[in-house]
């Protein structure tokens, strides 16, 4: 939805309306993939539609309980911007549960470092496409 530009009420009703019928055959990856929807929800449209708050907490659990695995680039780019003087908290983690791989949260600035793992070469022309990491 986000991606394809169509936020409405509409749609996210039905989305989330369709969830709560579901909700119970989900995997916990699933469940942490649509905390991320949520989010979204949440924080760029307050006007639309929410979970109801103890499904929400279901969907947060599974999503903190995903472990964040900083790549090694994230480490070198942490540390050339360390040695640049901006000071910064590696894998800060918000009180939404999301975690941001380089932050300064009195600035309410972070970076997130997307090196190769975040691609996949696309069948055929070998082209690079990003897989959603």
């Amino acid at each position: 939805f986000a991606c394809a530009g169509s936020v409405s009420s509409e749609s996210i009703g039905a989305v989330l309306a369709r969830v709560v019928e579901v909700v119970s055959t989900f995997e916990e990856i699933h469940l942490s993939q649509l905390y991320r929807f949520s989010l979204f929800v949440r924080l760029e449209h307050p006007e639309l539609p929410r979970l109801e708050s103890r499904l929400q907490e279901r969907l947060r659990q599974a999503y903190v309980q995903v472990v964040p695995r900083p790549s090694r680039l994230q480490a070198d780019v942490s540390v050339a911007l360390s040695q640049l003087g901006w000071t910064h908290e590696f894998e800060y983690v918000t009180d939404e549960g999301v975690s941001l791989d380089l932050a300064k949260p009195s600035e309410r600035r972070c970076v997130e470092v997307d090196g190769p793992f975040h691609y996949l070469r696309e069948s055929g022309t070998g082209r690079f496409v990003h897989n959603g990491a």
